[in-house]
């Protein structure tokens, strides 16, 4: 945790200093298909490499536990990738789309950031999907 009037604590004044980092490049894309009721999606979400930490010790923040103050680390992540896919029908007649998906398809699973970077998570869920795998359904009718 930075302490207080370090870079890190301004740099990230709502966090207290806590799981605050800068990834590069942060994108979404995707590709939809169409034909006649049937339609279909995949969204790809990503985050880029990422550095956690800092080799300043006037920052007050090392990026592991044990780790002096004198002693800071700097811990590099690797860039993490998201798929979601969908598959919708759409029955005209009784004005009703029907929606089936999965989010996370590959159940990447988020870096573990380490506790004291990351309270009561070891991840940041603000930024990964710390949910793995989920599928879900959804029915829509328009009056």
């Amino acid at each position: 945790m930075g302490s207080i009037g370090s870079p890190l604590t301004a740099a990230c004044p709502f966090s207290g200093g806590q799981v605050c980092f800068f990834p590069r490049v942060r994108a979404q894309g995707g590709v939809q298909w169409q034909l006649g009721p049937w339609d279909a999606s995949w969204r790809l979400r990503y985050i880029s490499d990422f550095n956690l930490g800092s080799p300043d010790p006037s920052q007050g923040f090392s990026a592991a536990p044990g780790f002096a103050h004198d002693n800071p680390l700097v811990l590099h992540y690797g860039s993490t990738t998201y798929s979601d896919v969908t598959v919708g029908y759409n029955v005209a007649p009784i004005n009703t789309r029907i929606e089936i998906g999965v989010d996370n398809l590959f159940d990447k699973q988020p870096p573990l950031l380490y506790g004291n970077n990351a309270p009561q998570a070891n991840t940041d869920p603000n930024d990964f999907d710390v949910m793995g795998r989920y599928y879900w359904g959804r029915v829509t009718v328009k009056f």
